[in-house]
């Protein structure tokens, strides 16, 4: 894939159809359905547009905007493809369950004294040859990160997400048998401290983990189950090194322990 609005909406059909087999699986089963998604590449070949648009008189959208506007145009991508598939199978469009998809771009709350800020971690964008990340750093200040030995990548900061600011109404709109598009690419980062001016909330330029974001929404709805799904063969610890190892059975503890770890 090259990133063409055509190879995603071929891999979002894929992925959907692949979601409402869930349906089929248990006819008698009603299922209040949340899916979530990464939008890294997207966010970052965004940003890059905006920063090139620069030179034609053009001002750049910061990050959080794009962040925004990604999540937007996967949703309505997940929307549509939802929406075709439930029309053409006649026993997903009987299903009382299945109102239709809706999209919620959501706001996150963050800390604004994460340390996150000042660390940069998350990857986002395209990969980069190291002549090519030196040359944007030098250019364009931004941090470069080596990822996984595919190359290099642009690096914003990741804040842990501490709160979804829209829970209530996602929350309805799951009540109301709606299949709800979420949280994706972790929310929009707002800082949500008690010094933030008159209770308001302010956007941030950076990137929250996606995986986390869906485990807190999946706490804060009480979810049943939560599926994060890979194109990988497991979920590995140290990916790329020569200590690298996969997990697979693991107790809580051992999760605590690696994430304390970092």
């Amino acid at each position: 894939d090259t990133g063409t609005a055509e190879d995603m909406l071929r891999n979002v059909e894929h992925a959907t159809a692949q979601i409402l087999n869930l349906y089929k699986t248990d006819p008698n089963t009603r299922y209040q359905l949340c899916i979530t998604h990464g939008n890294g590449p997207q966010v970052g070949a965004l940003f890059l547009q905006n920063q090139m648009c620069v030179e034609h008189g053009i001002p750049a959208l910061p990050l959080t905007f794009c962040g925004a506007m990604t999540k937007g145009y996967i949703g309505y991508m997940l929307q549509q493809c939802l929406y075709n598939q439930l029309q053409s199978d006649n026993e997903l469009s009987a299903r009382s369950d299945i109102k239709g998809a809706v999209t919620v771009i959501n706001q996150v709350g963050v800390s604004m004294h994460d340390t996150a800020f000042q660390n940069p971690s998350k990857p986002i964008g395209k990969f980069y040859t190291q002549s090519e990340a030196d040359k944007l750093a030098t250019e364009h200040s931004y941090t470069m990160m080596e990822d996984s030995g595919r190359g290099y990548r642009i690096t914003v900061g990741s804040p842990t997400p501490l709160k979804i600011m829209e829970l209530d109404a996602i929350r309805h709109l799951l009540c109301s048998s709606h299949i709800v598009v979420c949280a994706g690419g972790g929310g929009v980062p707002v800082i949500m401290d008690d010094d933030a001016q008159q209770n308001k909330l302010y956007g941030m330029d950076a990137v929250i983990d996606k995986d986390l974001t869906t485990v807190l929404l999946a706490s804060e709805l009480q979810a049943d189950t939560v599926v994060i799904a890979t194109d990988g063969d497991g979920i590995w610890v140290n990916y790329g090194n020569p200590d690298g190892y996969k997990l697979d059975t693991v107790e809580v503890s051992e999760l605590e322990r690696l994430y304390t770890s970092g």
